[in-house]
């Protein structure tokens, strides 16, 4: 796969050498398009196809230089035993953080309280399922964090217990407000 993307660059660089075999390959200097121009036009006044200017055709024409070429080329990456530290702290103009301060401390014991306290109110089912959604949610967004490895996994079994706990608050909220629906049913029956 490789050689044939390697001999269809090729073979695009013969068709672009032959097709500017009498013309001269220039730059845009507005826009930087590549453009190829007849020997017999150098030194005149050119039209770019794509962007309209106008411009004296000469010849070493260099594409405009961008804020893109003007950065320093970044330092390359490389795995295991070669390390670019230094080259990089370089390039960035400041030390690099270490991995474990770009982790987000675990919201373990705010979601188990949540949880607990959803359990706890869920007499008052409206308590109930705001506490206990809370603690679901976010429990399980958490829990997606710690798994992505952008949060500490240390808190990951506070959080899982926190989100179950909310499970059930919303469940009890939910068991008591039918309950509740049924027996004023039942009552109203009875009148």
């Amino acid at each position: 796969m490789l050689a044939r993307r390697a001999g269809r660059a090729y073979i695009r660089l013969l068709l672009k050498v032959r097709l500017c075999a009498m013309l001269i390959p220039l730059y845009c200097p507005s826009c930087g398009k590549e453009l190829c121009v007849r020997d017999e036009l150098l030194g005149s006044q050119v039209r770019c196809p794509a962007c309209e200017a106008v411009f004296r055709a000469l010849v070493g024409m260099e594409p405009p230089l961008t804020p893109y070429s003007l950065a320093p080329e970044p330092p390359p990456i490389r795995w295991g035993g070669g390390s670019t530290r230094p080259e990089a702290e370089a390039y960035l103009g400041a030390p690099l953080t270490p991995l474990d301060e770009l982790i987000l401390p675990h919201r373990g014991p705010v979601i188990l309280t949540l949880g607990i306290l959803g359990m706890v109110f869920s007499i008052c089912p409206i308590a109930g399922w705001i506490l206990g959604g809370l603690a679901t949610t976010r429990g399980t967004d958490d829990l997606d964090k710690i798994n992505r490895r952008r949060m500490d996994p240390s808190g990951r079994g506070m959080t899982s217990a926190g989100r179950i706990c909310g499970i059930i608050a919303v469940i009890l909220s939910t068991l008591i407000t039918l309950a509740a629906i049924f027996f004023l049913v039942m009552y109203l029956i009875q009148l």
